[in-house]
């Protein structure tokens, strides 16, 4: 069996990756000529996105991690600190990480 995904962002690299653990054969198609551009994507993703999908996050694809936030509002000031609530990832290296070892076809719309 083959299976054809549509997309080659986190989601539909994620589905392949699962599916070819299960020894399952996929192929990707991606409109735009290669992974990862053109960039439509802060790059701010909360960090239970990777601990409830398992999707792999390499320290080569995190710019930041976020840890808080400060809100100023005229002379008032507060803090929030949390632990670890979010990353700043560089969304085309993420991308062509998620990628690797797949089979995707770019410049394919249909």
């Amino acid at each position: 069996m083959k299976i054809v995904i549509v997309g080659a962002g986190p989601v539909g690299c994620y589905t392949a990756q699962l599916l070819k653990n299960y020894g399952i054969k996929t192929r990707i198609l991606e409109e735009h000529q290669e992974v990862g551009k053109p960039i439509r994507c802060a790059g701010l993703v909360g960090r239970q996105v990777f601990e409830k999908t398992l999707l792999p996050l390499s320290e080569s694809s995190i710019i930041n991690r976020i840890d808080g936030a400060s809100f100023l509002y005229g002379n008032d000031s507060f803090t929030i600190k949390r632990e670890r609530v979010a990353y700043v990832i560089d969304r085309e290296r993420f991308d062509k990480n998620v990628s690797q070892g797949l089979n995707v076809e770019c410049g394919k719309k249909k």
